[in-house]
């Protein structure tokens, strides 16, 4: 599955695990294929484990990491396993950024849902 900047292979697939390697940016210009990729992968082996490689990410956009925290709660929601490991240094950044550290390595299985940390309030005279 590749648009322009972006490819996602399906390294091993299995109804017990599945791993894919995410290669490229993911961005505005290639979120929508990253959904697309991660409902037919969901939809064709429903795996009971996914296991997400990122280390060939050169960019990474909150609207990737949406897309990780949905794909996450809606494996759990169906009973399943969902990690993202091994992780490159840049979407590491990211991910710890938007209070989503937990989707990397096997910390997210535990964890019952992921939502992302909210924003801190700002006084109003600020």
């Amino acid at each position: 599955m590749t648009a322009p900047g972006l490819r996602v292979e399906v390294t091993a697939a299995a109804t017990a695990e599945c791993r894919v390697r995410i290669v490229g940016e993911i961005d505005m210009a290639t979120i929508g294929a990253l959904r697309t990729a991660f409902a037919e992968i969901l939809d064709t082996w429903t795996p009971e484990r996914l296991i997400v490689d990122l280390t060939c990410v050169t960019f990474l956009s909150a609207a990737g990491v949406r897309v990780f925290v949905q794909v996450g709660n809606r494996m759990r929601r169906d009973g399943a396993e969902f990690a993202i490991d091994p992780v490159s240094p840049v979407a590491a950044r990211v991910l710890l950024a938007c209070g989503c550290g937990q989707l990397v390595g096997t910390a997210l299985v535990a964890a019952p849902r992921i939502t992302p940390r909210p924003r801190a309030r700002r006084p109003p005279w600020s």
